[in-house]
C-alpha cells in the first residue's frame, strides 16, 4: 500500500519530533486485546460468584468445572465485544449450553489443570 508523500512526512515529522507513540498522531494505531487475558487481577465479583453457584446448582456441575467454563467465556467475550452490559449474561448461557453439549456427547466435565 503507498502512502501519499504528506502522510509520509507527516509521520517522519511526527517521529523526527519524537511524538512517535502520541496515540492522537498515529493514524495507523490500532488497540490490540490479548486473546485470554484475565478479567480482573482481584478475582471474581460477588455476582459473579452468585452465578456460578446458580449454574452449578441448575446444571449439576461441579463448581470448579462452572467456575472454569465462565472464566473462559468472560474473558472471551471482554476481548470480542465492543458493548459490555450484558456480557455476564451471556457468559452464563453460554455455560449452560457447553454444558449440555458436553452431557449430550458423553464428555466428562473436568476442571483445567492449575
Amino acid at each position: 500500500m503507498a502512502r501519499s508523500s504528506a502522510v509520509c512526512a507527516f509521520v517522519r515529522t511526527a517521529m523526527a519530533s519524537g511524538d512517535r507513540y502520541n496515540r492522537a498522531q498515529d493514524s495507523w494505531h490500532k488497540e490490540l486485546s490479548l486473546p485470554h487475558a484475565p478479567v480482573t487481577t482481584h478475582g471474581l465479583s460477588p455476582k459473579d460468584e452468585a452465578t456460578i453457584a446458580k449454574l452449578a446448582q441448575e446444571t449439576d456441575t461441579d463448581e470448579a468445572v462452572v467456575r472454569d467454563f465462565y472464566d473462559e467465556e468472560l474473558a472471551n467475550l471482554h476481548t470480542k465485544a465492543s458493548v459490555k452490559n450484558f456480557i455476564r449474561v451471556i457468559a452464563a448461557r453460554r455455560v449452560r449450553q457447553r454444558i449440555a453439549a458436553a452431557r449430550e456427547n458423553g464428555a466428562l466435565l473436568k476442571t483445567r489443570a492449575a
